[in-house]
């Protein structure tokens, strides 16, 4: 009876845009290989997106989610030194923008940052 394992892969629209060491932390988690994948050659979101739902992961996890505005999870961020590997966010339900290590993978976001003052301000209020 066989007991071999399927050795996850990177796609090479993946892997051609991060670093053996990105890769290394990418391999590591399944689940967001296979959102990235799902989305990686997706449209950016048009400057006039309206956002109903927003989400944030850190490392698959969801920490923080607004729905029409209201915030419905808020992750308190842990004293100390927190070491993200994947930073994941989504918008109306698809990802919108992925860091793996100090790389951005994926983003779908510029024309809606570009247009928004207020989304701009809460990106970079984020615990991530």
């Amino acid at each position: 009876m066989s007991t071999a394992v399927e050795e996850l892969t990177l796609p090479d629209a993946i892997a051609t845009k991060l670093s053996p060491d990105n890769q290394a932390i990418l391999l590591r988690h399944p689940g967001a290989i296979e959102n990235l994948t799902q989305f990686i050659d997706s449209p950016p979101f048009p400057g006039n997106t309206l956002i109903d739902t927003f989400e944030l992961f850190a490392d698959e996890i969801p920490v923080y989610a607004e729905v029409d505005g209201e915030v419905t999870l808020a992750v308190e961020a842990p004293e100390g030194d927190i070491q993200v590997e994947i930073c994941e966010m989504a918008i109306n339900g698809e990802l919108a923008m992925v860091k793996v290590g100090d790389q951005i993978v994926l983003n779908r976001i510029d024309e809606i940052a570009k247009h928004s003052m207020n989304f701009k301000q809460k990106l970079s209020s984020l615990p991530v």
